[in-house]
């Protein structure tokens, strides 16, 4: 997940890797034809909400279920949660927070407590009342 401005409107968005296009210009100009022509490119790909989370037997990674703004429940994608703590670490730490499982929340904050505290003190954030409220 990767967070793009919008050269147009100059609003930013979630977006999936996969939904990405790869422009390069060696002067990195922003000509009237490249607007033009991101003006006429279809959707961009958002975050809606985290649904649910799993341990990837085959991975041995933690993934959460992500719900994409614009599409149905039924395309949800299962993405790694160290990518989504990098990318939208307030996102994640709302959805554990909410999380009923709490030996879940638990095995999720021991394995990634560090980068957890990592994304909020960059974020300016004060780690020991967020963790607290995840209330595990």
């Amino acid at each position: 997940v990767f967070v793009i401005e919008d050269i147009l409107t100059h609003k930013q968005h979630n977006v999936h890797a996969t939904r990405l296009k790869f422009y390069h210009d060696a002067s990195l100009n922003i000509t009237a034809d490249l607007e033009d022509h991101v003006s006429r490119q279809g959707f961009l790909y958002e975050i809606n909400h985290i649904t649910d989370v799993h341990w990837n037997k085959s991975s041995h990674k933690w993934e959460l279920l992500i719900s994409w703004k614009g599409f149905e429940d039924s395309e949800a994608t299962w993405e790694p949660l160290t990518t989504l703590i990098n990318d939208v670490p307030d996102m994640v730490i709302q959805y554990l927070s909410t999380y009923p499982d709490k030996k879940i929340k638990k095995q999720i904050l021991n394995k990634h407590k560090k980068i957890i505290q990592q994304k909020l003190m960059n974020m300016g954030k004060n780690c020991g009342d967020i963790l607290e409220n995840l209330k595990i």
